[in-house]
């Protein structure tokens, strides 16, 4: 199969890290908007990236957490995990990391036990189809059978019933900077559900805010 970084102009929208990819989205108003301006979320709320939980008994991180700083009583906590569609995955049928299903879960619950105000968690899948698209000015992202594959993975089976599942896709499927031309999809897999958040948890979205805006 060739290289597709010797074909292509741009970077593979599949290859960028879970991290980095992440904080492009919300680095952007316009992705931004579509990522954490679901229903339910405060419009006027700040985000926060990789917010370890230090102080609240448990290890780990919340990957997002969004919160109007004058209203920390009311946070939302965020786990992702990307799942990645490469070029080879087209010929393998086996996209990457749907095994690390089950360890999001396993983060999210961990949130919902702590008593955020309203806890989510994000399957986002990443797709570069611009090999299978043979080249051409055309926007097919995933095959039926993939995106089967990838579908049966994500029940709610092991998750929470107070937390709320989301499912995006994003594919590149033409040779355009990535989160650029290409095509995007929004899945409510499940509605979370807002509970009275712990005053533990607020103190600590408390020491948060005042630590990362200061």
């Amino acid at each position: 199969m060739p290289n597709p970084s010797q074909i292509f102009s741009h970077e593979s929208l599949a290859g960028i890290p879970e991290p980095e990819l992440v904080r492009r989205l919300l680095a952007d108003s316009h992705w931004r908007s579509r990522f954490v301006g679901l229903h339910g979320i405060p419009t006027d709320a700040n985000d926060y990236r990789e917010v370890l939980l230090d102080g609240l008994g448990k290890k780990g991180d919340v990957d997002i957490l969004v919160v109007n700083p004058s209203r920390p009583e009311f946070a939302t906590a965020i786990q992702t995990k990307r799942i990645k569609v490469a070029t080879q995955t087209f010929q393998t049928g086996k996209p990457n990391r749907l095994v690390a299903i089950a360890e999001l879960y396993r983060q999210t619950n961990i949130l919902v036990e702590l008593g955020f105000w309203q806890v989510l968690c994000y399957a986002i899948i990443t797709v570069d189809s611009r090999m299978n698209n043979n080249g051409e000015y055309r926007y097919d992202g995933l095959t039926t059978d993939l995106r089967t594959t990838i579908n049966a993975s994500l029940s709610t089976e092991g998750l929470h019933q107070d937390a709320g599942f989301v499912r995006f896709e994003l594919a590149q499927p033409i040779d355009h900077y990535p989160l650029g031309a290409g095509t995007f999809s929004t899945t409510l897999l499940r509605g979370s559900t807002v509970r009275p958040q712990s005053a533990n948890v607020t103190n600590w979205v408390n020491r948060v805010v005042a630590e990362r805006d200061a």
